[in-house]
């Protein structure tokens, strides 16, 4: 059961379920309701919601994919049995998949852009395969700019479903509904770079044994563990705060169930790993903080189902 479990969690099932779910919920769940209300129509309906997110989790599968490629000694000491390379058949094949990945991508990407007249995925979809490209090759080797990069990358998920309703959104006129809209995915945005960054962060230092021999200039191999944990904490920090602020200031918005799923289900894990960060030292711990990390992204999402 270890072994298959291994194997699944190899190619992040997690991780894309998350933009599948995060897309799908902005859209179907919040912007939907908001231009129901002044009976606008979507310019996406369910086949081309469906292509975004089958978009996007190729997109981020291939850049898993590839950074699996380029770290295939390193996860043989920090990973054992979770690189999709073994799974997928040896390098070759996973090569193969991989621009597999990449040219049905840039097919969807273009097919959006003629479809909708959406001609930005012309240049977001190849800006972004090569960014996922150039952190597997070069900025994952950067203490600062491959995690800031990644947490870029997070945002620019959620930002493909505000992209696609460009025009049903500016043709709101009640500035009330534009603005709560707009305020979610802002705060969405913001959310997701942040825990996507603590979660990078926390990541490398799990893995900092094999990015050590790798030679790898990660935050906690540059600086160490003592400071990579002030540095979690401060993002830590940094979600909680946002987190009170959204609930302080919608607090008469948001009914009882509403404060308790934010507690428990986003606010408290969130102040777990705080706490870690006061004594976190080996890997066991960075791994307990990255589960929570994602418990927090997750609880996150689920949120969004109280939303309307």
């Amino acid at each position: 059961m270890t072994i298959l479990l291994k194997a699944i969690n190899a190619f992040r099932p997690v991780n894309l379920l998350i933009i599948v779910l995060l897309e799908y919920l902005l859209h179907q769940h919040l912007l939907l309701y908001v231009l129901s209300k002044e009976n606008i129509k979507p310019e996406l309906n369910h086949f081309f919601l469906a292509i975004i997110m089958l978009f996007s989790v190729l997109l981020t599968a291939s850049g898993y994919l590839i950074n699996d490629i380029k770290d295939y000694s390193i996860d043989k000491i920090n990973k054992t049995g979770q690189n999709q390379v073994d799974y997928i058949g040896g390098m070759r094949k996973a090569v193969m998949v991989y621009t597999i990945q990449t040219i049905i991508s840039l097919l969807l990407a273009a097919y959006l852009a003629y479809s909708l007249g959406k001609w930005q995925f012309f240049w977001l979809a190849p800006v972004m395969i090569f960014f996922l490209w150039l952190y597997s090759v070069k900025m994952k080797n950067h203490f600062f700019w491959g995690n800031f990069g990644v947490s870029l990358f997070a945002i620019m998920v959620i930002l493909l479903i505000w992209f696609s309703e460009t025009k049903s959104l500016h043709s709101l006129t009640e500035e009330i509904n534009f603005l709560f809209i707009r305020n979610i995915f802002l705060c969405y945005g913001i959310f997701a770079f942040f825990t996507t960054w603590a979660r990078e962060l926390i990541k490398d230092a799990e893995d900092l044994k094999g990015d050590y021999i790798a030679n790898l200039k990660t935050y906690p191999i540059k600086f160490g563990l003592k400071s990579t944990n002030k540095f979690i904490a401060l993002l830590t920090v940094t979600i909680i705060v946002l987190i009170i602020l959204i609930f302080s200031l919608n607090m008469q918005n948001f009914s009882n169930f509403q404060i308790i799923f934010g507690c428990f289900g986003i606010f408290l894990p969130a102040t777990m790993i705080l706490g870690f960060t006061f004594k976190a030292n080996k890997k066991s711990d960075y791994s307990k903080m990255s589960r929570l990390m994602k418990l927090v992204m997750v609880g996150g999402i689920i949120f969004l189902l109280t939303l309307n």
